[in-house]
């Protein structure tokens, strides 16, 4: 789901949604256009009615769920406050304006990181990480970025949610501790 005020970005998403078609099917079967052209390369985005109706259903607890989202980062953030070898990479300002779908933490270095990883999956906790773009195919022509590649190697996803209670955070900081120590 996409949301804009910018009227040129929201024609390019509609474009884009349905291979970029100067009109769709149903356009066409209505009689408001006999034919299209592609005008781009684009792709088969349309929603399907099932996640139209769960998106819908969702936004009348969005605002709720973004404040609920930086209550569990506000409180990660002054349990890990004085956790050593935990870096919290952003400031009290970047929490109020962020949406948090993860709660992101800077490890000394990549063995470390593997190794807390490795611990809290064995307590039952999921964590991830996201490697540098640098590292896939795709983006290798674009030469390497050792401060990109440096900060994926070193993070970690702790687990975020709306409906994550401050009892579950302290849990998942609890058990980062012992895992650090």
């Amino acid at each position: 789901m996409v949301t804009t005020a910018h009227e040129e970005y929201a024609a390019k998403v509609r474009s884009l949604r349905s291979h970029a078609m100067t009109s769709v099917t149903w356009d066409r079967h209505r009689g408001h256009a006999e034919s299209y052209d592609i005008v781009d390369v684009g792709f088969n985005y349309r929603m399907d009615e099932p996640r139209a109706a769960l998106g819908l259903s969702r936004l009348p607890r969005l605002d709720a769920d973004l404040e609920a989202r930086r209550a569990g980062v506000r409180t990660y953030r002054q349990l890990l406050a004085d956790v050593p070898g935990v870096e919290l990479p952003w400031t009290d300002e970047d929490v109020e304006r962020a949406t948090h779908f993860a709660f992101c933490i800077l490890l000394p270095d990549r063995g470390t990181r593997d190794a807390v990883r490795d611990a809290l999956a064995a307590d039952g906790i999921q964590t991830t990480w996201y490697p540098s773009l640098t590292y896939f195919t795709e983006y290798e022509s674009h030469g390497r970025r050792p401060v990109s590649e440096e900060t994926a190697d070193r993070h970690v996803a702790l687990p975020l949610s709306a409906s994550m209670v401050p009892g579950d955070i302290e849990t998942v900081v609890e058990r980062l501790r012992v895992a650090l120590a």
